[in-house]
């Protein structure tokens, strides 16, 4: 019986892009590189580019590994916003994702 690919090791193998992860985690993690001043709902239209390009590969994936967007952000000051675009949900749902939105600020509540 042969051992059963990690979900580190089957994301490699089916996207062909290593982890930006630590090869400690089983887990396949991914920082998009884009710029530091970027607006958030920029950079959440370079992951929809990715998942929409990766779709067929992380579908399969989904039917064995659980796939999450994990969002780290830190509001401007003031009031500040993000948009989950209809395109962007929909590339969830079909690959049953969840979205945990880490949010960061230095005011106190």
């Amino acid at each position: 019986m042969t051992k059963s690919p990690s979900t580190l090791e089957a994301v490699e193998e089916r996207i062909g892009i290593r982890s930006t992860g630590s090869r400690e985690s089983p887990f396949w993690l991914h920082d998009f590189d884009v710029p530091s001043d970027q607006a958030l709902h920029e950079r959440l239209q370079t992951v929809t580019g990715f998942l929409e390009a990766n779709l067929t590969s992380l579908t399969e994936l989904s039917r064995e590994h659980e796939i999450n967007l994990s969002i780290s952000w830190t509001p401007r000051v003031g009031q500040d916003g993000l948009q989950f675009t209809e395109r962007l949900i929909g590339v969830l749902s079909s690959l049953n994702a969840y979205v945990l939105l880490d949010t960061y600020t230095d005011r106190d509540l």
